[in-house]
């Protein structure tokens, strides 16, 4: 099988998977990883915090994102430019985002892009994750540009029921530090 044929078969069946996951589960899946998030070294060193903003069916970001901003960190999204390249692009909360490209909440065009050095951590989102770390995004590449050459920590969120054996890799894929799920991390 061709490799992007296998990537392209294996984002279906995850995005089946994640059609089994209850409302309440991913729910209770969020809550779980966000805690984990908090008691993480990475995000205690970190005065800057890289986070996507979870929606549909995705891990809901929002309550660690809020948390992190009480906590005093400098809380910063992305913000979609072209295709496959995005900004970070710094908040002071939810109020601060408006719908984006493909309906994904993100700041206003008037907001300044950061720069990445302020950033100490970048929690990364998937579709489905190795236990080394490696993700199947949603094919855009937006993260993977993001993180090349990216200094900070990154820690890969996903539900464990999207923990596969393997994610397949091209050269342009790039691995997270960590993987955090409901169960480990």
């Amino acid at each position: 099988m061709e490799f992007r044929e296998e990537k392209s078969r294996l984002r279906r069946a995850c995005l089946e998977k994640l059609k089994d996951i209850s409302q309440d589960g991913r729910r209770e899946i969020s809550r779980r990883i966000c805690e984990r998030l908090f008691s993480s070294p990475e995000y205690l060193r970190a005065g800057g915090i890289f986070c996507f903003v979870g929606c549909g069916a995705e891990i809901d970001t929002r309550p660690f994102l809020r948390r992190a901003a009480a906590d005093g960190k400098k809380v910063y999204v992305p913000r979609c430019r072209s295709a496959g390249e995005m900004d970070a692009v710094q908040i002071r909360g939810e109020e601060d985002l408006v719908p984006g490209k493909y309906g994904i909440p993100e700041p206003p065009p008037d907001f300044p892009a950061a720069d990445r050095d302020e950033i100490g951590l970048a929690v990364v989102p998937c579709l489905a994750a190795d236990a080394d770390a490696w993700r199947l995004g949603r094919g855009g590449g937006y993260y993977d540009r993001f993180l090349e050459g990216f200094c900070g920590d990154t820690l890969l969120v996903c539900p464990e029921a999207l923990v596969l054996p393997r994610v397949p890799r091209e050269k342009w894929d790039r691995k997270c530090g960590r993987l955090i799920t409901e169960d480990r991390g």
